[in-house]
């Protein structure tokens, strides 16, 4: 099957319309042939136009060195790499749909948390030509503590310290970077305003936390306030970053429609 086959129109309508990252790649070149704007900004690009006949290995060097540009770990990095590719063999060999949950450190410099769908398209002669990806991002909906112990876990302190803030928008509430166990503070009271609990939670005595919340204060930016910052952070953040859900879309798109992956079935 070659690529313009691939390609048919309702694969490309399909991927180009769906609000969410998607595309779909050739099982024999390793090229994309089709992505939408959604998967293009994730790997760092501005449109689907970019990615267009990149090669894995390609599109994998092109992570590695955003990711080294933001001092990102690049050994998370290759584990993710390899899972995918396991992914992408194990849906080849079975001709089945696999489903997995995946945590990556995007291009972008943001951690990125959602469940990774594959789906085998096959030819007249039942052969796996191409698989067609999508993913439905979960991060907005972790857990703040959490979130920022898995930004521990991509960066080094201080730039773990400063991109979590910029994911969650508040970077330019503060005139300096918090320290680790001042932002762990913040994000505990986040879920409860009792010191007791916080201290009891990051094993620190009353006064110890009491003294994190004084110096959160001297370092927020006014008119923003330590009381302020709270209210915005227990609103349902979610709702502003999450994705559109699969539940309103998944049984049409699994269900009667889905003879439109395989057109040539």
């Amino acid at each position: 099957m070659a690529c313009e086959s691939i390609c048919c129109e309702n694969m490309a309508a399909l991927v180009d319309t769906l609000p969410f990252a998607a595309y779909v790649r050739d099982v024999t070149t390793q090229q994309y042939v089709l992505a939408n704007d959604y998967h293009a900004q994730h790997q760092g690009f501005q449109q689907a136009d970019e990615l267009m006949r990149l090669t894995a290995a390609e599109l994998g060097h092109h992570r590695r060195q955003r990711l080294a540009q933001l001092q990102g770990c690049l050994t998370l990095e290759a584990t993710y790499q390899a899972l995918i590719e396991q992914a992408n063999q194990q849906v080849t060999h079975t001709k089945q749909p696999r489903s997995l949950k995946v945590c990556t450190l995007l291009p972008t410099g943001f951690i990125y948390i959602g469940i990774l769908h594959k789906v085998p398209l096959v030819d007249t002669q039942q052969q796996v030509k191409a698989i067609f990806s999508f993913s439905q991002e979960v991060t907005a909906h972790t857990d703040l503590v959490n979130l920022y112990h898995l930004y521990k876990k991509h960066y080094p302190a201080q730039q773990a310290i400063r991109q979590f803030l910029n994911y969650l928008h508040i970077r330019t509430y503060f005139l300096a970077l918090p320290t680790s166990q001042e932002l762990l503070s913040l994000l505990w009271l986040v879920q409860h305003p009792q010191v007791k609990y916080v201290a009891y939670q990051l094993r620190l005595s009353h006064r110890t936390v009491e003294e994190y919340k004084a110096r959160l204060r001297n370092k927020l930016r006014a008119p923003c306030s330590l009381e302020r910052l709270l209210v915005k952070l227990r609103l349902p953040f979610w709702t502003l970053h999450r994705s559109p859900s699969l539940d309103r879309i998944a049984p049409s798109f699994t269900g009667e429609h889905l003879h439109l992956l395989n057109p040539g079935s």
